[in-house]
C-alpha cells in the first residue's frame, strides 16, 4: 500500500500552489493557517481510512492538487464569510432587523464622530468643573422638551427598558397583564418569560381578543405591583376585540396605588398617521393619558441608535435610576450622541422628514420610486441588452416589528436571464459591497424604496461583476 503520509506536502510547497497564491484578499498567515489546518485533516483521514484514499488517486501530484483544491475551497469560503460591513438594502423593508434597521442621520453620524475621536463630556460638567448628575443630561432636555414628560432614562434597547421598569416596581410582587398581550418580541424574547426574569409573578387576566377594565379591577389584590400594558407593535388583531383605553389603566393604578407601564415598542415622535402611514399614537398623547412608565425603542420609528427610551415622573425615574440593573443596562458614549443628534431634528418637524433616513424612506412619493426604478432598470439594461430587466409595482411591510398593518406601494428592478437565481443572489451578496435583494415571481428582485444615496453606482459595480 502506498504510504500516504509522505505524500502530505510542506505549508509552503502547498501556499505556492496556483490555487492557493492566486486568492486575493487574504493576507499570508490566514493562508498558511487555513492550509496548515487542512493538511492536519487530511493526516487524520490518513489514519482512519487509508484505503478510501489510496484508491482516489493515482500518484502523489494528483493527490497534491485534490488537497489544494480542498484548501482554495475553504480560504473562499472564508473571504465571502465577511465581518461586519455596509450592505445595500434593496429588500424594500426600511427597518429591517437583519440589516441593523435604522440608518443613522448626518447629525447622529457627526455626534458620534465627535464622541469617540477624542475625550467626550460624557459625565462632565463643564460649568462646574465636576462630575455631572449622570450621562443622560445631554439628551433627557431634549426627550423631554419633544414628548412632554417630566423626567426620561435611556438604556441599551427597549427590552432592557420594560426589564428595568418590571424589576423595580414589581420584583416580589404580582404583575397583571392581559392574555392578548403575551407577546413574543423576536428571537423567541416573550413577555412572560421577561416578567419572570424581573421577579414578577404572572396574572393574566381577559382573553386572547377582549380584555376589559374590570378584568384589571377584579385582579388586583395586596399583592399586585404593576399594570402592564404591551401595545402589539408587531402584530394585528381586527374583528372582535376589546381593550381598555391607556388612560382608563393609568387612572385604576393611581385609585390602588399600583405602578403603570406602557411598553409602546416602537416609539414614533414624527406623526407619521398625519402622513397617511399607520395609525399610532401621538407622544404627547400618552403622556396624558396619565400612565406611570412608557418606554420605546431608539432605533425604530424614531430613527436613532438602537437604545430604550423611558419616560416617567422624576419620582418613578429615580426609582429605576436607582436600580443597581441601571448600570449594567446604561448606554455608552457612542448611542447617547447618535441619540442626541438624530432628535434634535425633531425640534422642527420638516428638518426630521428630510434628514432621518428612515422617515424619508417611509414618507418617499410613489412616482418618485417609479422613476428611481425606471432608471435603474435602464441602467442595469445597457449593461446586460441580453438580460431581461423590467419594473415590478409592489408592496412591502415596514419591518422592525413595526406597524403591522401598514403595506407600502414600492417599485422593485426584476433580473431575469442570470441563470441559476440563488448562484445570481449569491454573487449579489458577495460582491464588494454586497446587495441584498429579493428572489420571487421568478427573477432577482431590487426594491428601490430603501436604497440611500450613491447605492445605484453600487449596485451598478455589483451587477458587472455577475456577468464575468
Amino acid at each position: 500500500m502506498t504510504n500516504l503520509f509522505r505524500w502530505l506536502p510542506s505549508v509552503e510547497a502547498l501556499l505556492n500552489n496556483p490555487l492557493i497564491s492566486s486568492i486575493q484578499g487574504i493576507n499570508h498567515s490566514r493562508k498558511a493557517e487555513a492550509v496548515r489546518q487542512q493538511i492536519i485533516l487530511w493526516r487524520q483521514q490518513i489514519k482512519t481510512n487509508p484505503e478510501a484514499l489510496t484508491t482516489a488517486f493515482a500518484d502523489e501530484a494528483e493527490f497534491h492538487q485534490a488537497l489544494a483544491e480542498a484548501a482554495a475551497e475553504n480560504l473562499s469560503s472564508q473571504k465571502q464569510h465577511r465581518g461586519l460591513c455596509r450592505v445595500v438594502n434593496g429588500t424594500g423593508i426600511v427597518l429591517h432587523t437583519n440589516l441593523g434597521r435604522a440608518p443613522l442621520a448626518e447629525q447622529a453620524i457627526y455626534n458620534v464622530n465627535q464622541a469617540i475621536s477624542a475625550y467626550c463630556n460624557l459625565e462632565y460638567d463643564l460649568l462646574t468643573g465636576e462630575r455631572s448628575g449622570n450621562r443622560f443630561a445631554n439628551v433627557r432636555s431634549l426627550i423631554c422638551r419633544l414628548t412632554g414628560a417630566e423626567d426620561c432614562l435611556v438604556v441599551n434597547n427597549n427590552a432592557a427598558a420594560i426589564m428595568l421598569a418590571l424589576n423595580t416596581f414589581g420584583e416580589g410582587k404580582q404583575g397583571i397583564i392581559s392574555r392578548g398581550q403575551l407577546v413574543e418580541i423576536g428571537g423567541s424574547f416573550r413577555v412572560p418569560e421577561i416578567m419572570e426574569k424581573s421577579g414578577i409573578s404572572l396574572c393574566e387576566i381577559g382573553t386572547t381578543n377582549k380584555t376589559r377594565i374590570q378584568d384589571y379591577e377584579n385582579a388586583i389584590n395586596e399583592e399586585t405591583g404593576i399594570l402592564l400594558v404591551v401595545h402589539p407593535s408587531n402584530f394585528h388583531i381586527t374583528g372582535f376585540v376589546e381593550t381598555p383605553a391607556l388612560s382608563e389603566v393609568a387612572a385604576l393604578g393611581k385609585a390602588h396605588g399600583i405602578t403603570t407601564i406602557y411598553d409602546w415598542g416602537c416609539g414614533a415622535l414624527y406623526p407619521l398617521a398625519d402622513a397617511g402611514i399607520g395609525s399610532e399614537a401621538n407622544i404627547k398623547s400618552l403622556i396624558r393619558s396619565g400612565i406611570d412608565i412608557i418606554t420605546f425603542s431608539g432605533d425604530k420609528l424614531l430613527g436613532g441608535p438602537q437604545c430604550g427610551i423611558v419616560l416617567g415622573s422624576r419620582e418613578k425615574i429615580k426609582a429605576m435610576y436607582d436600580n443597581p440593573l441601571t448600570r449594567a443596562l446604561r448606554p455608552d458614549k457612542m448611542i447617547l450622541a447618535a441619540l442626541e443628534g438624530t432628535l434634535k431634528y425633531y425640534e422642527n418637524p420638516e428638518d426630521a422628514i428630510k434628514n432621518i433616513p428612515i422617515l424619508r424612506d417611509l414618507t418617499k412619493d410613489s412616482s418618485q420610486l417609479a422613476k428611481t426604478a425606471a432608471e435603474l432598470a435602464g441602467r442595469l439594461q445597457a449593461i446586460s441588452p441580453n438580460r431581461q430587466i423590467t419594473v415590478s409595482q409592489t408592496t412591502c411591510p415596514v419591518g422592525g416589528g413595526s406597524l403591522p398593518d401598514v403595506k407600502l406601494t414600492t417599485y422593485a428592478v426584476q433580473i431575469r436571464g442570470v441563470g441559476n437565481l440563488s448562484d445570481f443572489s449569491l454573487q449579489m451578496r458577495t460582491a464588494q459591497v454586497p446587495i441584498i435583494g429579493y428572489i420571487h415571481d421568478n427573477a432577482f428582485n431590487i426594491d428601490v424604496r430603501t436604497l440611500q444615496a450613491g447605492d445605484t453606482e453600487l449596485i451598478e459595480n455589483a451587477y458587472k461583476t455577475t456577468l464575468k
